[in-house]
């Protein structure tokens, strides 16, 4: 009997097939086969770009700050909850921003005239808003901020770019009456 350093298969004829050998064989004709295509990758979703053009505005003194909210928890006035901010500065009573990546679905923006630019909204002695503010879809004024569900509008994602228009309001002693 022939000793080989392989691990060998006798076949019918007698004669040793180093295993080794056979394995390597295999190998080399899985290799060459026809591979098959990749599994598809998953489809990443399809974002846009949400244009808001802000508009009227008293003066051209600071900046507009902007929250965008993906859920009404949050909204309008806690921006660790946001899902995108931005800041623009005013010109001729006016101010675009861009908020970039959105996948569809339902927002709701607010947003504030910052006009001494000190990052936060101020209040009269009653806590009623000194500076203009706003919210998507312009809900009316009222002794509220707006909720979630009068400002909510929706991103298709059937475009690169989808354009909405704000309008700021400032409250005046009458609208505190109503």
């Amino acid at each position: 009997m022939e000793s080989t350093s392989f691990i060998t298969k006798r076949h019918s004829t007698g004669k040793g097939v180093p295993v080794a050998a056979v394995l390597v064989l295999a190998g080399a004709s899985w290799a060459s086969a026809p591979s098959q295509p990749p599994p598809p990758a998953e489809i990443a979703p399809r974002t846009v770009r949400l244009v808001v053009q802000v508009t009227g505005m008293r003066n051209d003194k600071g900046r507009i700050a902007a929250t965008l909210f993906d859920q009404e928890k949050g909204f309008p006035g806690d921006d660790s909850r946001a899902v995108a901010r931005q800041i623009s500065p005013v010109k001729d009573r006016s101010a675009t921003l861009r908020f970039d990546g959105l996948k569809a679905g339902s927002y709701a923006l607010a947003l504030l005239h910052d006009e001494n630019t000190n990052s936060k909204m101020d209040t009269n002695l009653f806590g009623f808003p000194r500076e203009g503010y706003g919210a998507s879809n312009n809900p009316r004024p009222s002794r509220r901020g707006p909720r979630f569900t009068e400002a909510r509008f929706v991103v298709s994602g059937a475009g690169e770019e989808q354009a909405i228009q704000v309008k700021v309001v400032y409250l005046r002693l009458g609208d505190i009456v109503r």
